[in-house]
């Protein structure tokens, strides 16, 4: 199991990848709200380059997919063999570094910040979760 912290402003989201359960969960907080929403890790189709660029000493290989009708750029690198990335990304031979969306209008770019390896209790405790409830009934609560 994989925790990933995706964001550092006053919203904080947390995915904790099950790879046993293939589940993804996601820890919410928006708004001073907090929501637990869970899916199937989804199946990606990855296209492995041969191009390579070096990034602080560390040689990423470039692949691409199409993830929910957009078309992604990641760079990933062989020397971290975990096949894991930011938001739902997974399923290279090697820690993603960086994802772009390639799709117009341009929307989402992450890039890996830093890399720990702790043993701690994840951020979803009983006081903060309410329901589970899945991420399109989450993205329902803000259209209304």
């Amino acid at each position: 199991a994989i925790l990933i912290k995706e964001k550092d402003d006053g919203n904080k989201i947390y995915f904790y990848n099950n790879f046993n359960e293939n589940k993804i969960t996601e820890n919410i907080k928006l708004y001073k709200a907090f929501y637990l929403t869970e899916e199937s890790i989804p199946k990606l189709e990855w296209v492995i380059t041969n191009e390579i660029k070096n990034t602080n000493d560390v040689i990423l290989t470039k692949a691409t997919t199409n993830f929910r009708g957009r078309d992604y750029e990641v760079w990933f690198s062989y020397e971290y063999p975990i096949s894991i990335g930011p938001w739902k990304f997974h399923g290279l031979p090697g820690l993603i570094f960086e994802v772009v969306d390639l799709t117009e209008p341009f929307n989402y770019h992450w890039s890996l910040k830093k890399i720990s390896n702790t043993k701690r209790t994840i951020p979803f405790s009983e006081k903060n979760i309410r329901n589970v409830i899945t991420s399109r009934e989450l993205l329902q609560n803000f259209k209304d």
